[in-house]
């Protein structure tokens, strides 16, 4: 999903349409009115949001339940860019 949400960012010329991050029009709650190029940006920020903390959070059980040290350290280095 976040792919295709980047391809129609790209593909609708739409980048830096919501122009600050992690803000959206420098606020944290309020959702911009979604027309245009901004509606494609910030779904697919949301959708980025949402796959990076079940990242963290899939590394976070990782290492609390799994004995394997081989598959913590995979787990970790997915935190990693």
């Amino acid at each position: 999903m976040l792919i295709i949400a980047g391809a129609l960012v790209t593909s609708n010329d739409a980048g830096l349409s919501v122009p600050d991050w992690p803000t959206s029009f420098g606020s944290w709650y309020k959702i911009p009115k979604l027309v245009g190029g901004v509606r494609f940006e910030h779904i697919h920020r949301m959708i980025a949001q949402g796959a990076g903390l079940l990242t963290i959070a899939m590394a976070i059980v990782t290492w609390r339940v799994e004995k394997r040290r081989w598959l913590r350290i995979l787990a970790f280095s997915a935190l990693e860019r």
